[in-house]
């Protein structure tokens, strides 16, 4: 009860305060509007925020009407005497910010605490709205967030993850936030700052879920939003799943609670469980060394502890991408724990691919060597542990045949370069409207990125960059070809 000094410890109280009616819902509004409040409790007092913060006896009285002429954030609760105070209720209204994206509203006092937060040890409460680019409401809930990733003390906008708990509000998020997704109802979601892609494309991530949707891969749902503080206007987030158990027993139908989930963290020596444990994992890696995988039989029996084809998909869109975070980071995989769980690769955070800055600085690197390479050499970053699955299964003929034949059958459809470059305009063409005002927002931030390559500081900058995209795409299928012959000896295509 610290926010409430009348409130008297040891103290028993009747019941719990009404709560506040609100004249007009939250949303967008054009010019200004004028608000009342109300309440059916009798003898009790409405306070009332604006700034985010839960009312209390020291907020403000709430004089029986405002005029709210630009975007607020209303928190209002009623006090009254013998009686706990009722609860927050909280409400958003967009003044002339009619956007084409999604809008989310995030109210909170312990937004710096979050972002200030150097150890991701934090979870905070938070209200939180979003609303269709048609103005409806999707939903509004009291939830948790905490920062997401490893990327955010040296980013101006930072990932996070927001949570929905029994101990916030009730129930999950119940809304099929995510279009392209069969899901109706999520417990947690991340809202994504683009990671290194921010002030650069902010589409990286999100076009390579989109252009791999149709495959055989366990993909984060992708939707970029606007995103509000306290009021405030905060920018682009991209909203993505957030890949826990309930993320797998959502698509694949399994026991979220048994679930062995592994990752691999740079320079470390071994797997590392997130959920469960390694065992099944180290027996699998014990098994090839200590066999012929070569023979039919040791792969057949390889087959029945990992899912091999997605696999092959896997790391066919690691090496074609060009990804420059992996395998040594981002780099998860789990499997049901079941006698038959078989194991099956993540892919996220794929903002790192498709970087032509990168290409062009350190060279035209064999992205194929980089992910089978086992004495950790290749780039000075994959320790052997990160490329020794891969490497061990092309000893196998079938195994090697098919791996081979994936990637050219991709490079003929999926990484068709046209069909690239489609998804790469479709998916820059939803946030263009919104850029000016991101741009402008953080473009003079000053993040670490500015020592290293040029930031997105204007349109213009921004188009050149969607256009490097664009001719990655079309010069990368020469590029992989040509490292398939000469790493296969294959002597030239058929």
């Amino acid at each position: 009860l610290p926010s409430f000094p009348s409130l008297r410890a040891n103290t028993g109280y009747s019941g719990i305060s009404g709560e506040v009616t609100f004249s007009k819902p939250g949303g967008f509004y054009i010019g200004s509007l004028t608000l009342a409040l109300s309440t059916d409790a009798n003898d009790a007092v409405i306070y009332y925020t604006t700034d985010g913060s839960d009312p209390d006896t020291r907020s403000m009285l709430f004089p029986g009407s405002i005029t709210i002429e630009a975007t607020t954030v209303i928190r209002a609760r009623t006090i009254a005497d013998d009686l706990l105070p009722g609860k927050i209720s909280t409400q958003t209204y967009f003044i002339d910010n009619n956007s084409v994206l999604p809008v989310i509203s995030l109210a909170t006092p312990y937004f710096e605490e979050i972002y200030t937060d150097e150890y991701r040890e934090k979870e905070r409460p938070v209200h939180i709205e979003m609303y269709e680019p048609d103005g409806s409401l999707a939903f509004s809930l009291n939830a948790g967030f905490g920062l997401h990733g490893f990327l955010f003390p040296h980013l101006p906008a930072k990932a996070l993850a927001i949570f929905a708990r029994n101990r916030y509000d009730d129930g999950n998020f119940k809304y099929k936030i995510f279009p392209d997704i069969p899901l109706n109802e999520y417990d947690s979601f991340i809202l994504r700052t683009g990671g290194n892609d921010f002030l650069a494309t902010m589409i990286i991530d999100g076009f390579l879920e989109k252009l791999h949707r149709g495959l055989d891969l366990d993909l984060m749902g992708y939707r970029p939003a606007v995103v509000y503080v306290n009021g405030k206007y905060w920018g682009i987030h991209n909203i993505r799943e957030k890949m826990n158990e309930e993320y797998l027993a959502a698509h694949h139908n399994i026991d979220p609670d048994n679930v062995d989930m592994l990752e691999f963290l740079y320079q470390v020596p071994e797997p590392n469980p997130i959920e469960g444990d390694a065992d099944h994992y180290d027996a699998m890696i014990d098994f090839l060394k200590n066999n012929d995988i070569g023979i039919t039989e040791n792969y057949n029996y390889i087959k029945t502890q990992m899912d091999v084809d997605n696999f092959i998909t896997y790391n066919t869109m690691q090496i074609y991408i060009a990804n420059w975070d992996w395998p040594h980071w981002n780099n998860k995989w789990w499997r049901p724990g079941t006698e038959n769980g078989k194991w099956r690769w993540l892919a996220y955070d794929m903002d790192v691919g498709f970087d032509m800055e990168h290409i062009e600085y350190f060279g035209d690197e064999n992205f194929l060597e980089r992910a089978v390479t086992q004495d950790g050499t290749v780039s000075g970053k994959n320790p052997p542990w990160t490329t020794y699955l891969l490497g061990r299964l092309l000893e196998n003929d079938t195994f090697r045949s098919t791996f081979i034949n994936r990637m050219a059958d991709h490079l003929n459809t999926v990484y068709y370069p046209e069909h690239v470059a489609d998804v790469i305009s479709k998916t820059a063409e939803v946030i263009e409207p919104e850029m000016p005002a991101f741009l402008e927002l953080w473009k003079d931030s000053g993040t670490w990125w500015q020592n290293n390559q040029d930031v997105s500081k204007s349109m213009d900058d921004w188009y050149a960059k969607i256009d490097s995209l664009e001719e990655f795409a079309y010069a990368r299928p020469a590029v992989v070809r040509q490292n398939y012959i000469d790493f296969f000896n294959l002597g030239g295509t058929a």
